[in-house]
């Protein structure tokens, strides 16, 4: 990336790496473009996060689809309980195991080591926003009174706010792959609720 700089600099296009779930925001990931960043001065050179990276309980419709699709209810309701008390991806498999799990049990049970990390803040962003150039804005869910249930966007646009971010938030959605097997999914519906949701956040 260092050696393509230069060509970005030429054409004036800006490589964002995508901070993506389950990447910590303090960790090898992020210093390692920073200390590029810092050392060349470039501004060619930025991030893309992912607010994913902030969810704080596990998206209700992946829970509900599991159920649908023969995970064990209890099962589930300990793989949310686990995300949420933030135990290691080890200890949930471990635990798991010992229930009597079948597929979709062990499936889900991997699956929610692909979210977040929990330790991740929406403040640990300020740091990263004078190079952040784009933002994924991930939802699963937009519910009748626009809240994403798993997410805390209200902290996030806030953080945005206070670090003077000017980009771009493109509305996300994944919720649909979750939902289609049972129902049919109005995913116009569901982005124009994140666009109303995120302005409110922001005239607020």
């Amino acid at each position: 990336i260092e050696k393509a700089l230069p060509i970005a600099e030429k054409y004036d296009v800006r490589i964002c790496p995508e901070v993506h779930a389950p990447i910590p925001l303090k960790g090898k990931f992020v210093e390692s473009y920073l200390e590029i960043i810092h050392r060349t001065n470039t501004k060619y050179l930025g991030f893309n996060p992912d607010v994913g990276i902030f969810v704080k309980r596990l998206p209700r419709v992946l829970l509900d689809y599991h159920v649908r699709l023969g995970a064990h209810e209890a099962i589930v309701r300990y793989i949310d309980s686990a995300y949420r008390d933030n135990v290691s991806d080890a200890a949930r498999l471990a635990a798991v195991e010992k229930m009597g799990p079948n597929d979709m049990d062990r499936q889900l049970a991997a699956m929610a080591g692909y979210y977040g990390p929990l330790d991740n803040e929406p403040k640990d962003l300020l740091p990263l926003l004078p190079y952040s150039y784009n933002i994924h804005g991930k939802f699963y869910e937009m519910t009748e009174d626009l809240v994403e249930p798993s997410i805390p966007y209200a902290d996030i646009i806030a953080v945005l706010i206070q670090g003077g971010y000017a980009g771009y938030i493109n509305s996300e959605y994944e919720g649909q792959r979750n939902t289609q097997d049972a129902f049919e999914t109005d995913s116009c519906e569901q982005v124009r609720r994140h666009q109303v949701m995120m302005k409110r956040l922001m005239e607020a």
